[in-house]
């Protein structure tokens, strides 16, 4: 499974280490706290791959990767219930 943006999304980490998701077709802004910065910059990192992005973070954060995985799935459910995403399972 792949995790992608839905089209004309921006995506921006702010200097406070936020992230801002810009949806130019709802024409709104979507703000999120540092911590999902860094679950979107692995998610990157790991070309939308989740269990690798959960596996480098819990490293990172020397945290259990089934509490990793829990954040990641509450916060992908609420941007994919809000149209920011999609599961490609391509």
């Amino acid at each position: 499974m792949t995790i992608r943006l839905a089209r004309d999304m921006t995506v921006t980490v702010l200097d406070d280490g936020c992230l801002e998701l810009y949806s130019e077709w709802a024409a709104e802004s979507y703000r999120y706290a540092p911590p999902m910065a860094a679950m979107w910059i692995a998610l990157q990192q790991h070309a939308g791959q989740l269990e690798p992005a959960v596996a480098a973070l819990a490293r990172h954060w020397e945290s259990d990767p089934l509490w990793v995985r829990f954040e990641f799935d509450t916060w992908l459910g609420d941007m994919r219930a809000a149209g920011l995403l999609f599961y490609d399972d391509a």
